[in-house]
């Protein structure tokens, strides 16, 4: 009989795994807490370092309680569910993992990889990608322009490259386009086929390599904002002044800033791929009463371009659209990208050095901003430093890009 009870005091569902669990729960609650106090108590402790490193929330401690018990166990169930009603164990306890290098990482969301034809710049993002392996990619290629052969090669590549070196287990799913679509088509139906698979998601494309950190900022910020009306978009870049520094993670912008983004399926909805609402929306005042008359006069030049079919370019509609929708856009305190997509290959970003500033780390937790509003300082900012280019300016770029050719091409003769 004692030897009965002891049996059932030790297997699966009984007390002491539950103990273990618990006592499990406990100690990694305990380290949390020691983490943020020394990440914002003033504590100059090892743990604030590794705080500065690892997002940390309170829900990996039921994930680590879980682990300490036998899978399948009834007391296991009880913890699970237990973590569940915390905030869900599987997200972050995969960032511990990870990060203690005991495994390999498997980040839950979908992520969109938009690509051409720079397998150089291709093979940088899927590196960026490999230390998270995450579970579900979606890859969309457009295809080879007419009568270039040196596209018909590179694109052959790129979509190579795809298939070798995305190297770990997960769900890869393509879509290859057997011609040119261009920068607006291409992009629109690419998104369009991501968002008929998945409710929400991350979007690289080709010329941007992210940071660790703005996968784990896109998705705590993803799932705070998931319902929430007045977000649209999550952006990675970082258009503070420079020496200025906020007290939150990210702030609230009228600018989308899609080098790196992530958005919902319900925001994706409002594109007006047709733009068939432009000009009621350009004439009734709102960008004036937002961001003041130069910079609704650039972009209604600008938008009226894209709308004339001038230019070919999707994301000048995705910014009107979330206007039109009345979406803010979360943008961090922290620079998470490097775009690598500045030179002679591009198509606009013909620049030969990218603006953004270098990388850097946004501590976790995550802070919020207290105040429902674009914070009009810091677009105007981005509007003089980075958006505001007259036709002039842009011209010397483009007669610079020309003569950069030229040159090359003497080079070779």
């Amino acid at each position: 009989m004692l030897a009965q009870r002891l049996r059932w005091l030790t297997q699966p569902g009984g007390i002491a795994p539950a103990i273990v669990g618990l006592g499990a729960a406990l100690v990694a609650l305990l380290v949390w807490a020691l983490v943020v106090f020394g990440k914002y108590g003033g504590n100059p402790t090892g743990l604030a370092r590794i705080g500065d490193q690892l997002p940390l929330s309170p829900r990996w401690a039921a994930g680590l309680a879980f682990t300490a018990l036998r899978p399948g166990a009834a007391s296991g169930r009880w913890l699970l569910a237990a973590g569940t009603v915390v905030g869900g164990v599987g997200d972050d306890y995969c960032r511990l993992w990870n990060w203690l290098g005991t495994g390999p990482m498997s980040f839950p969301v979908p992520i969109l990889l938009i690509a051409f034809n720079r397998p150089a710049n291709t093979i940088r993002v899927l590196d960026a990608l490999r230390p998270l392996q995450p579970v579900q990619i979606f890859v969309a290629a457009d295809g080879p322009r007419k009568d270039n052969q040196n596209d018909v090669v590179r694109c052959a590549d790129v979509r190579r490259i795809f298939a070798e070196q995305i190297d770990w287990p997960c769900q890869v799913q393509t879509r290859f386009n057997s011609v040119n679509l261009g920068c607006r088509k291409g992009v629109e139906q690419a998104i369009d086929w991501f968002f008929s698979e998945v409710e929400e998601g991350i979007i690289l494309e080709d010329d941007v390599v992210p940071t660790q950190n703005f996968f784990f900022y896109c998705q705590e910020l993803l799932d705070r904002y998931r319902f929430d009306q007045r977000v649209g978009s999550i952006s990675g870049n970082c258009f503070l002044p420079k020496g200025v520094k906020i007290d939150e993670s990210y702030y609230f912008s009228m600018y989308t800033h899609c080098w790196g983004w992530a958005t919902w399926k319900r925001a994706w909805r409002c594109y007006d791929k047709d733009m068939l609402q432009w000009i009621d929306f350009r004439n009734c005042g709102w960008v004036e009463m937002l961001a003041g008359k130069a910079a609704a006069d650039y972009w209604r030049q600008l938008i009226d371009q894209v709308y004339l079919n001038v230019v070919d370019t999707w994301d000048l509609v995705w910014l009107y659209s979330c206007w039109k929708s009345g979406f803010l856009t979360c943008v961090a305190s922290v620079e998470l990208i490097e775009n690598i997509g500045f030179g002679l290959d591009a198509t606009h970003t013909i620049d030969e050095v990218s603006p953004l500033d270098v990388p850097g780390i946004l501590a976790f937790p995550l802070r919020h901003p207290s105040v429902w509003q674009s914070r009009r300082d810091f677009d105007s900012h981005t509007m003089k430093t980075h958006y505001h280019l007259f036709w002039a300016k842009k011209f010397s770029r483009k007669f610079r890009k020309l003569m950069r050719i030229i040159r090359g091409q003497l080079g070779h003769v």
